[in-house]
């Protein structure tokens, strides 16, 4: 991995932990609600819930990206996405380019064993879209059991450090570019679901069609063996029709 880095992951928590970088203003002070007195709903009634994207939320909120790719991120991680599972909220992972630098570094990013049900984001920079081909974010994605990808544009952000990035001509057309590639991988395996369907739909009625064939045709002539004297141990199984078939996928 590319050891600065790695440094500037950990020097992104170090200095919020040690220097001050608060807002001297509060933005919340800019923000009033207008007081709603005729109030024409019961507390019981309120829903929370929102969508994103193809999850269910139970509040409208969101952790976005914060860190990863330096050891110490996997406790962070862990623990907010442990947090957002706990309160039905998306989690947003740090910059993956660490892990695509030195794959070995996925393991910080991993949060999924705290996190089974909800969105997890993943996330890399518009710059890095210029030095990475889009099978490369996908496979970042998959190593991690990302839902999504954020493209952060933090252009201001790379021009006050001195080893930032620099160039970004052509990053529209490479989140273009990596929208259509993931779209199609996407696209290709509900593909391939959708053809285990039908096959499995397939091999149910067959099956079902078998099991009448049983019923109707050669259990009663073995049933008759008990009653012709022939001496037999046990009842014969019953075979049961399989009722469940595979849902459809919806467009």
């Amino acid at each position: 991995m590319n050891a600065q880095t790695r440094k500037r992951k950990g020097e992104h928590i170090e200095i919020c932990v040690k220097k001050d970088v608060g807002y001297t203003y509060n933005w919340f002070d800019d923000i009033e609600f207008v007081h709603e007195a005729l109030t024409d709903l019961d507390y019981d009634r309120l829903d929370t819930r929102a969508r994103f994207l193809k999850h269910q939320l139970k509040l409208p909120f969101m952790i976005t990206g914060m860190t990863g790719g330096y050891p110490e991120a996997k406790q962070i991680n862990m623990a907010l996405a442990s947090a957002c599972e706990e309160y039905g909220i998306a989690f947003g992972l740090g910059s993956q380019r660490a892990m695509i630098e030195n794959p070995a570094l996925a393991e910080t990013y991993s949060v999924r064993e705290v996190a089974p049900t909800i969105p997890i984001v993943g996330n890399i920079g518009a710059a890095q879209l210029l030095n990475y081909k889009p099978a490369q974010i996908s496979k970042m994605l998959d190593d991690v059991q990302a839902d999504y990808v954020a493209v952060h544009l933090n252009t201001l952000q790379e021009l006050t450090q001195p080893e930032g990035d620099r160039k970004f001509s052509g990053v529209a057309g490479k989140i273009n570019e990596l929208a259509k590639e993931l779209y199609e991988r996407f696209g290709i395996t509900l593909k391939h679901f959708d053809e285990l369907g039908t096959a499995l739909k397939k091999a149910t009625e067959n099956y079902n069609k078998t099991v009448g064939s049983l019923e109707s045709r050669i259990l009663p002539s073995l049933r008759r063996f008990k009653e012709l004297g022939v001496s037999v141990t046990g009842e014969l199984p019953v075979a049961e029709e399989i009722t469940v078939f595979p849902r459809t996928k919806t467009e």
